[in-house]
């Protein structure tokens, strides 16, 4: 099961994959660095959108 979280900067709706939790990743929306949280509660919308991680910081 996938990691959905928002954005803490444009509050967009994230997916990210299984095994991310405290990677880091850029939103798709506002092109910021997050940091994938632990599994958040389920969202309200469907909306989803998953990170590009950055494979090189972890």
């Amino acid at each position: 099961m996938a990691i959905i979280f928002t954005c803490p900067d444009c509050d967009y709706e994230v997916k990210a994959p299984d095994g991310t939790t405290g990677k880091k990743g850029t939103c798709p929306r506002c092109q910021n660095k997050v940091t994938i949280p632990e599994q958040a509660s389920s969202p309200d919308s469907n909306t989803q959108h998953e990170t590009e991680t950055d494979s090189a910081e972890s």
